[in-house]
């Protein structure tokens, strides 16, 4: 193992050096590899820290979209569980909800 002593060192160079020193480590982050894998709606809660009931009305809004169609046990795509990007959900719900409460 090696040391590298930092100096003066900027924090997008240092973002830089631990992304580089992660990868040799773990190799690049790839998602679809997970592509097959199926899980169930309590561990997309748990991989999201969301609740059921938020996991269970994003699957009627179509922002989840399991791959099996039993009610009772369905099924996910890890892969794209994984690339769910909550942000950019969070931030069209909180729009939506200001553009609903400017037109009542």
């Amino acid at each position: 193992m090696t040391a590298t002593m930092l100096h003066n060192i900027e924090p997008n160079e240092l973002a830089k050096l631990i992304e580089e020193a992660t990868r040799k480590i773990t190799g690049p982050y790839n998602p679809e590899r997970f592509a097959t894998v199926l899980v169930p709606v309590d561990w997309v809660c748990k991989i999201h820290a969301i609740s059921r009931n938020t996991a269970y009305r994003w699957i009627k809004q179509g922002i989840l979209v399991p791959e099996t169609d039993s009610s009772e046990d369905m099924k996910f795509r890890l892969s794209e569980v994984l690339t769910l990007d909550l942000k950019a959900i969070k931030r069209k719900r909180n729009k939506n909800l200001i553009l609903n409460q400017t037109h009542e």
